[in-house]
């Protein structure tokens, strides 16, 4: 967690620097247990920054009056301290891998990941105790497993939580627990030795000096260790004969859509539901999380809700617990989500919850059927799985359209209905707050769920975090959206919109003060919510909106060009070649390629280093025995690659030969002359491909319009000249989907609705002299000179000025 720190306050005699190593040991481990990395300790002349990942732990000096400054802070912070410990979430992570891969190795497949997930959450749970008994005093024994695995007697792991419990007085564990523990006969004939050495890696950090504190232990590692319980053991398919047992292989299960939820934004979205209600009625009201995974969102939502400062009643803890709701389809997590809250209502009660309300359910199902629950809850928030609609069951696929009942468009992910599930279950007033890919604010297939939502609800946040790698391991490109059930006779509200680059925190922090920013690092804006009526919501400041507006009563690009989208060949690997792989003699199939990469503004190369498969000749498009008959060479290569043609998922399309292409373009489209680009885009890249020799595969390509009837080179000249304009560009950008670090990707529908001055209504005067200057463009002549004459002239053509495009952050 960047910028965080945990302070000790240190006797003036007992500074850290004399303090014998176990004493700094036990000291730090309260940072390192709770994930934060630097301990501060103050004394009357500045204060000792440690960081407790170096061994030995590395310490700095401030001494100054303002050493409790943040700036002070930022600045210790800041240094590039090379970390040599893993962080505890990591460490116990690869202890935890390390395991599942051993124990499994022992005791063959009778162990599912169930299993694993029950021992690994028991083991959890009875450290978390003892250690929470031991900071209170009232435990004295140390190492309380090991010492009862090292008695005389042959105990199995299920008897030593057993008896666990018993000795730290628990007449009653939740009943969760005991069915955990009821799994543990599985184990049963693992050795003596491996229960001792797996019990030791729950008390004493191998990839650290400090002990585990399970009492302390941060909701998010809890989160990012929930990601290995829903990995899945697999013992490698070998028949080989070994002396000694393999380790199990470990793979984690991406079919169940989910990754694990940034701290951050589990805290951002329970502080916005905490400053946006009453108190007391954000103590008891209903909270739901339908994809609930680690429970990192219930969990920070109780943390605030318990806060021990605040004034809290004997019930107000208990009340808390009960009105939650968490909802998985994997058992796994649900196990996870138990733990974690359990352990958080021992921290706050010194004792265990007598139920909570955490279900192994889909939750499509528990909407179509628990209807009493709709409309009331007073937040919902989620981090839905994002799984193709093609990975779902049939089963699941048609209750998802039962339960859409008419807001399903095409072929929707499993997102949208956990998005519907919130929706429905917030009353009126309540919010409903989700982690959601970029693609929702756009996507075709979710217009009507984004009709539903402008009718229904009011928009109160969107933050583009499309620029930020908010998952580890992927990035989809993520949105966070609140929005809130309408309540009659309410003043219509301002939406937040949040676009961030960096410095996520400090843009939302922005967002929940209420403040207006606008920097290189992030823009923090207000928007009205017509902003969300249209087709597609853009998440534009109000003066870029006008533009918007004002563009929008120009005509489409469609009116004046057909945009066709390049060849899909479905097996680029191999219908693409180098020149050199194909002969002289069979280029009459293979084209020549011009790839993204070799696309640059107005020009195309002479020559291009790629070739595509492309099985039309002048008699039309070719037959097998053809190809086999007069290009020997290419149908010896295909037949090479027959097994992974054969296997292309989308060969489905009717009529459509293994050896062949998906979608070839018609040759007198794909060879006209027309203007090409890259599918991603950072800066225009429009070139004029003007006696139409080059294929182009996936990205769109412009042709012109025969019936408008308005000269086609010359159009084509214009449409590149608009194109590549600074606010052509803008435009672009404005209206497309980003793909990260603000790439712009350009479809065929971005370019389609792309508006611009109707050629005809032009000057001559001025249309010639913008022709003339595309030709100087494209001969090569003063290009910089020529490219901003241009773009002057279609500011001009806009009827836009300076300011306007000051206003609109263009250079």
């Amino acid at each position: 967690m960047a910028n965080t720190a945990v302070i000790s306050f240190l006797k003036p005699d007992y500074p850290f620097s004399i303090l014998d190593k176990p004493s700094q040991l036990r000291l730090l481990e309260l940072s390192y247990n709770n994930l934060v990395d630097w301990h501060l300790l103050p004394d009357s002349r500045g204060l000792t920054a440690i960081f407790n990942r170096t061994d030995p732990p590395s310490d700095y000096r401030v001494d100054t009056r303002d050493a409790w400054r943040a700036d002070a802070f930022a600045q210790v912070s800041g240094r590039k301290v090379k970390p040599e410990l893993k962080a505890l979430d990591s460490a116990f992570i690869s202890t935890i891998s390390f395991w599942k891969r051993a124990i499994g190795a022992e005791v063959g497949t009778t162990a599912t990941n169930e299993h694993f997930s029950a021992l690994f959450n028991v083991l959890i749970f009875v450290r978390a105790y003892e250690d929470h008994w031991r900071r209170l005093g009232r435990l004295t024994e140390d190492r309380l497993l090991i010492n009862l695995a090292a008695s005389r007697e042959r105990l199995t792991i299920a008897d030593i939580c057993q008896r666990a419990f018993r000795t730290l007085g628990s007449q009653a564990i939740p009943d969760f627990v005991q069915e955990l523990v009821d799994q543990l006969g599985v184990f049963s004939e693992i050795s003596t030795d491996t229960i001792q050495l797996l019990l030791m890696d729950f008390y004493k950090n191998r990839y650290s000096p400090y002990r585990y504190d399970f009492s302390l232990i941060s909701k998010h590692a809890l989160s990012r260790i929930y990601e290995h319980y829903v990995s899945i053991l697999r013992k490698p398919d070998d028949h080989q004969l070994r002396l000694f047992a393999e380790l199990s292989e470990e793979r984690a299960n991406k079919a169940l859509g989910s990754y694990y939820t940034p701290q951050f934004i589990a805290r951002f979205f329970a502080r916005y539901v905490q400053e946006h209600t009453p108190p007391k009625e954000f103590r008891e009201m209903k909270v739901g999380d339908p994809a609930c995974g680690s429970g990192i969102f219930l969990r920070t939502v109780l943390e605030l809700r318990c806060d021990p400062l605040s004034s809290l009643s004997r019930n107000t803890v208990p009340r808390s617990f009960r009105n939650i709701l968490g909802l998985d389809i994997d058992n796994s997590a649900c196990e996870a989500t138990r733990l974690s809250l359990s352990l958080l209502h021992l921290v706050l009660t010194d004792d265990f919850p007598k139920s909570l309300n955490i279900q192994t359910r889909d939750a499509v199902e528990f909407s179509l059927v628990e209807r009493a629950e709709h409309k009331t809850f007073g937040a919902v928030m989620a981090n839905p799985p994002y799984i193709r609609w093609e990975s779902q069951s049939r089963q699941w696929q048609d209750q998802a359209v039962r339960y859409l009942d008419g807001l399903e468009q095409g072929k929707m992910d499993a997102y949208a209905a956990v998005l519907k599930v919130g929706l429905d279950l917030v009353r009126p007033g309540g919010l409903a707050l989700y982690v959601l890919p970029h693609t929702f604010l756009h996507a075709h297939n979710t217009r009507k769920l984004r009709e539903f939502i402008g009718r229904e609800f009011w928009v109160r946040l969107v933050a583009d975090l499309s620029d930020i790698k908010v998952f580890e391991d992927v990035n989809p490109y993520t949105v966070l959206l609140i929005v809130q059930r309408r309540l009659e006779l309410a003043v219509e509200p301002l939406a937040t919109v949040v676009k961030c680059r960096s410095d996520v925190g400090e843009a939302l922090n922005a967002a929940l003060a209420g403040r207006v920013a606008d920097n290189e690092y992030f823009r923090v804006f207000e928007a009205t919510q017509g902003s969300f009526s249209a087709n597609a919501w853009r998440l534009l400041p109000p003066r870029h909106q006008l533009v918007i507006d004002q563009l929008e009563r120009l005509p489409a690009l469609s009116r004046f060009a057909h945009i066709h989208q390049g060849i899909i060949t479905g097996a680029d690997e191999v219908f693409l070649r180098k020149n050199a792989e194909v002969s002289a003699k069979e280029r009459k199939i293979w084209r020549p390629l011009l790839s993204d990469r070799e696309m640059i503004p107005y020009t195309v190369p002479a020559t291009v280093d790629q070739l595509v498969f492309y099985p039309v000749t002048p008699a039309g498009r070719a037959k097998q025995a053809e190809i086999e008959s007069a290009y020997q060479q290419t149908w010896a290569y295909l037949k090479l690659h027959e097994k992974k043609l054969k296997n292309r998922k989308s060969l489905s399309k009717p009529g459509t030969a293994w050896w062949r292409p998906l979608w070839l373009r018609e040759p007198g489209v794909l060879f006209s002359p027309k203007i090409v680009c890259p599918h991603l885009m950072l800066t225009p890249r429009f070139a004029l491909d003007a006696e139409g020799r080059f294929a182009v595969t996936r990205s769109p390509f412009i042709i012109p319009n025969d019936e408008y009837g308005w000269g086609g080179a010359d159009l084509l000249k214009y449409l590149i000249a608009i194109l590549n304009s600074t606010i052509g560009f803008w435009q672009i950008g404005a209206q497309s989907q980003k793909y990260g670090q603000q790439y712009a990707m350009v479809e065929k529908k971005t370019l389609s609705n792309f508006r611009l001055p109707d050629p005809r209504s032009i000057p001559a005067t001025s249309m010639r002299r913008l022709i003339s200057l595309v030709d100087a463009r494209l001969e090569g002549r003063g290009v910089a000179k020529v490219e901003s004459a241009i773009d002057e002239i279609v500011v001009g053509l806009y009827g836009l000025n300076k300011v306007d495009l000051e206003e609109l952050g263009i250079s």
